[in-house]
């Protein structure tokens, strides 16, 4: 058994219907499907900026 206070547990995937269903451990800070929405938001942002913004002269 792997334990790691970083990693969440997977325990279980039905694929036999569509969508598939992936069970996982709960997670202290909210859902996975959240996190990772939001962090794409913030990935998104900063790539939309220009890029002359981030050059000093």
């Amino acid at each position: 058994q792997f334990r790691c206070y970083h990693v969440i547990q997977l325990y279980g995937i039905c694929s036999r219907i569509r969508p598939p269903f992936v069970v996982m451990e709960l997670m202290v800070n909210g859902d996975l499907k959240n996190y990772l929405y939001r962090h794409r938001q913030n990935e998104i942002n900063v790539r939309r900026q220009p890029t002359f913004t981030f050059i000093k002269y």
